[in-house]
């Protein structure tokens, strides 16, 4: 049996999260899923299986650097792993991926009396987040479908593996747009280059590391349905969003967290990565495989004062990253890179810093995690335990010390920071995250303008 398309070339940033997966630093697109109620383990691995069979990138293997291999068969992989309850991420799912012998998927999956946990865990060089969660959609609908009894068919969203073979070009069209145009790699502009590598960003200051080899913290805080409707409304007072609060909150709070004990020499800015999903309606077929950019925002401390110029700023430059598709800039300096023997690794070498902090907002649970055409999990009914909560899990690299993270299901808001766990422990993390979701709730408590 073979798969269209394959051997599979690799893209050049899907060799880009090759060179910078390493020891201690996986780079995976990974969500921790609770739900009220359990699941059969031998129906969640015959859906897993399932599943696999429409998501080829989960299931191949890399050639050298330059290929994907035919993938699997379904069958043939071993995915589902049962673990014993616990309240901390399975430190198996940070767990370096050898894509050369194995591939890019793990599904973990804990219960206790009452609820279940499903933990996923990608090879981001095989999938982003969003691709993750159309993956999850499938286990979803599969398991519905094999709960109901023999011959019932999933309800499957489009699939089109035809698609993979583009998964890498330019996509400049406005989001929801219906297919992309390709084209070359833009130039980028030498401004734009020489800013972007002059302005070396600070790191986050270290405060109780737990040493080289401890678990990465994982810590949560919920916002509840009053506080995420006075965060709404001070968006909608500000002409923002959700998610430039959010990032003007975090600016704020990082120049506070470093303000003790860290020197912004020679010009030293707070950079933050925003991931991007670059997809359109015409890729709603194209299942898991990474079809994400990062847009880079960076301010300096001293300007993070003032929180209503803050969001101002931060709106319109995030308006500007939708429009124009700014998270293909990234992808366009790595795509040049990628043809100078050497340059990627050279760039991804392990005391550069990137960025400050990343902060990764997967947005509308039921939206993200349905089906490509606005089918939730709720549509699959009650073979399918309800969603109690998502916690998406962000990949750091060297140098940046704290990867945020933001679901909202339905009138709540989740956010996760993970920490590097050599400079900030868990009850550092703790400390960290309270003083971000303070000044969230402090500056939406503050609807004027001045």
């Amino acid at each position: 049996m073979t798969t269209r398309g394959f051997p599979l070339r690799l893209t050049p940033f899907e060799r880009y999260m090759l060179l910078d997966d390493r020891s201690g630093y996986p780079m995976r697109a990974m969500a921790r899923i609770d739900f009220d109620g359990t699941f059969r383990q031998d129906l969640l691995e015959a859906a897993v299986t399932k599943a696999l069979e429409r998501h080829p990138m989960l299931r191949s293997t890399v050639s050298g650097r330059r290929a994907w291999r035919e993938p699997l068969l379904a069958n043939q992989a071993t995915v589902v792993r049962r673990l014993p309850w616990s309240d901390e991420i399975p430190v198996q799912a940070f767990d370096r991926m050898d894509l050369s012998r194995e591939i890019g998927i793990r599904v973990f999956f804990q219960e206790n009396a009452e609820c279940a946990r499903l933990t996923l865990a990608a090879h981001h060089a095989a999938a982003d987040a969003a691709g993750l969660a159309r993956f999850f959609w499938d286990i979803a609908a599969a398991y519905a479908a094999v709960s109901t009894g023999p011959g019932a068919e999933p309800r499957w969203g489009p699939s089109d593996p035809e698609l993979l073979e583009r998964r890498g070009e330019p996509r400049r069209t406005q989001p929801g747009a219906a297919a992309a145009v390709p084209q070359p790699a833009a130039a980028l502009p030498l401004s734009e280059i020489a800013g972007f590598l002059l302005r070396r960003p600070v790191r986050v200051r270290a405060s109780r590391g737990a040493g080289e080899h401890a678990a990465p913290p994982v810590v949560a805080h919920t916002f509840e349905g009053p506080e995420f409707e006075r965060i709404r409304r001070h968006a909608r007072v500000h002409d923002a969003t959700v998610n430039d609060v959010f990032l003007c909150a975090l600016f704020q709070t990082l120049a506070e967290w470093n303000a003790p004990g860290a020197a912004y020499r020679g010009g030293r800015w707070l950079r933050v990565m925003v991931p991007t999903d670059l997809r359109t309606r015409g890729d709603a077929a194209i299942g898991a495989a990474n079809v994400m950019g990062y847009a880079f925002i960076d301010r300096r401390a001293r300007d993070c004062g003032n929180a209503a110029t803050l969001l101002a700023g931060i709106g319109d430059e995030m308006r500007s990253v939708r429009l124009n598709r700014a998270g293909h800039r990234i992808l366009d300096g790595i795509a040049l890179a990628d043809r100078v023997p050497g340059l990627l690794n050279l760039l991804l070498r392990p005391h550069v810093t990137l960025a400050t902090a990343v902060f990764s907002n997967i947005g509308r649970v039921s939206t993200r995690l349905g089906d490509g055409t606005g089918r939730g999990p709720d549509a699959l009914g009650e073979r399918i335990p309800a969603l109690r909560e998502v916690r998406p899990v962000v990949s750091l690299r060297p140098g940046t010390r704290a990867g945020f993270g933001l679901a909202r299901l339905r009138n709540t808001l989740t956010l996760t920071l993970r920490t590097d766990p050599r400079y900030l422990d868990r009850e550092a993390a703790e400390s960290l995250l309270a003083a971000f979701a303070g000044r969230v709730n402090d500056i939406s408590r503050d609807d004027s303008r001045s």
